[in-house]
């Protein structure tokens, strides 16, 4: 195998390997997202659950006796509910309420009625007044089978002062959401894969035909080729921590997208791609010229395909502008996807 073919491999293997992390962090990150997004659902619930409850207590004692046809009507409903790809026929809630020794004194699914239910978090937390949640396997082989569960005090405030006399809790199936989770995986490896490609295809492509370029000019090749690769993963992470920045704002203003084009073109003309570097004079003014990230790689490329001047201080102040540009990225982004649901 040529020195040129192994450069071209260890070229794509990082492109590749960059691309697959980059799209495993992402799908890995929807679970939680989806649990978080349910879990706040059941809390709020919950709260309203107890609130109801609180309406019928007597004398500080818990009465249920609505709640049962309640939910023996809720269960009975069909529905045909298209949420984007996932249809939903029929409601998956259940509840239960405790009286203040965590013994169970009503059970919407009735399989838990009498039974003691102290220990559970859910419960344990709330009858202290804490926020008490749990996720349990109805079938302890089988983790497909777990439920999401959030508890909430209930509170007798006319005659008790606020003390609290049980706690009512809430579950839904985690396969319930887990479904939107496996669609979400899906997709976003699709769009993500396809994209990927798309760019690969272009940048195998274009390496081809310079090394056919490079080939037919009788240009030799030397071990400053290999600086191809440290290079080509610096351009990958200045395209991430450029991406990462302008999706975020594209979110908050959505004028972003239209200007993108105009900065990409602008961008080009103020990297040394269609002018040599030389013509910036040296010194200061050169130093912040390098703050432009793809100064020091595009002076890099030049130099590792062609000769002429190696890599200088541009390049150390162009790789550093590209680390604080995916760092900064990276918090903002983070920051800001709190409220991407809120804003589309």
């Amino acid at each position: 195998m040529s020195k040129r073919t192994r450069i071209f491999i260890g070229i794509l293997l990082i492109y590749v390997a960059g691309i697959g992390f980059m799209l495993y962090r992402v799908v890995a990150d929807l679970d939680p997202r989806y649990r978080e997004s349910a879990e706040e659902s059941l809390v709020e619930t919950s709260q309203l659950m107890a609130s109801l409850i609180e309406q019928d207590i007597r004398d500080g004692a818990l009465d249920t006796a609505r709640l049962e046809p309640v939910f023996q009507s809720l269960y009975a409903r069909r529905f045909n509910a298209q949420i984007f790809s996932v249809t939903k026929t029929r409601v998956e809630l259940r509840a239960y309420v405790t009286d203040r020794i965590g013994r169970v004194v009503f059970d919407s699914t009735g399989q838990h009625l009498g039974e003691d239910f102290s220990q559970w978090r859910d419960v344990s937390r709330a009858l202290k007044g804490d926020y008490g949640a749990r996720t349990t396997p109805d079938v302890a082989s089988d983790p497909d089978s777990s439920v999401m569960y959030v508890g909430a005090p209930v509170r007798w405030s006319q005659g008790g002062n606020g003390e609290i006399i049980g706690t009512v809790t809430v579950g839904k199936p985690v396969q319930s959401f887990g479904q939107f989770v496996t669609e979400a995986r899906e997709k976003t490896l699709y769009v993500g894969l396809v994209s990927v490609l798309a760019v690969l295809v272009d940048f195998v492509i274009s390496l081809i035909l310079l090394f056919v370029a490079m080939g037919f000019y009788h240009m030799a090749f030397s071990w400053k080729i290999l600086w191809l690769i440290p290079l080509t993963l610096l351009t990958v992470l200045a395209a991430l921590a450029v991406g990462l920045w302008l999706s975020a704002l594209n979110v908050q203003y959505r004028d972003v997208q239209q200007m993108v084009p105009f900065l990409e073109q602008m961008w080009m003309y103020a990297t040394p791609i269609v002018y040599p570097i030389s013509i910036i004079p040296a010194g200061t003014l050169r130093s912040l010229y390098s703050l432009n990230p793809m100064v020091g790689v595009v002076q890099g490329f030049r130099w590792a395909l062609f000769g002429g001047t190696p890599p200088d201080i541009t390049l150390i102040i162009s790789s550093a502008m590209v680390l604080v540009l995916l760092a900064s990225g990276l918090f903002y982004f983070r920051r800001m996807e709190k409220t991407f649901a809120d804003v589309v």
